[in-house]
């Protein structure tokens, strides 16, 4: 689509001022609407690239295809999982605060608002991620791990014990 790409700019500068705004209005940062809105449209906007990514890999080549989708996924889960791990880490020595109200200072909840879901969706993830975990397919080992134990820490910080029962 022609100009896309600066109706997402454009967009993206409204959403930052409205941002802006929500914050002299309410007095608070990471009220629910506000960030939601706002972090949601970036991660959209990631939705849209790793899309892109999958659509532009050969595809004469299913394969390539397949690894390109899978990188994606993997990148984005641990990218996410580190973020809610440094949000709750900041929020529990009180570096970073909280509205009222918000769960994230003890259960993680990723990008979902329900911490036994984002578990669910992390034990999924590891079970996607579990047989490259041994094989250097997708990344070298030494990434796999660090992105597997970036999503069992999130699990387990997630307090779901549907989670954990199902990781174990």
């Amino acid at each position: 689509l022609p100009g896309l790409w600066i109706w997402c700019g454009a967009l993206s500068a409204w959403l930052t001022v409205e941002l802006i705004v929500g914050r002299l209005h309410s007095g608070e940062w990471l009220v629910w609407a506000i960030v939601n809105k706002f972090a949601g449209w970036f991660v959209l906007l990631g939705n849209l690239a790793m899309g892109g990514l999958v659509a532009a890999a050969d595809a004469d080549d299913p394969a390539k295809t397949r690894e390109t989708f899978l990188k994606a996924l993997f990148v984005s889960v641990w990218v996410i999982a580190a973020a809610a791990i440094a949000i709750f880490v900041l929020a529990r020595i009180g570096l970073f605060a909280l509205p009222r109200g918000n769960n994230s200072a003890w259960r993680l909840e990723g990008v979902f608002s329900n911490p036994n879901g984002y578990g669910y969706f992390l034990v999924v993830a590891a079970a996607f991620q579990a047989p490259y975990l041994a094989r250097r397919y997708l990344f070298s080992r030494r990434w796999h791990r660090l992105g597997f134990t970036i999503m069992a820490l999130a699990i387990v910080l997630s307090g779901s014990r549907g989670a954990w029962l199902g990781a174990a």
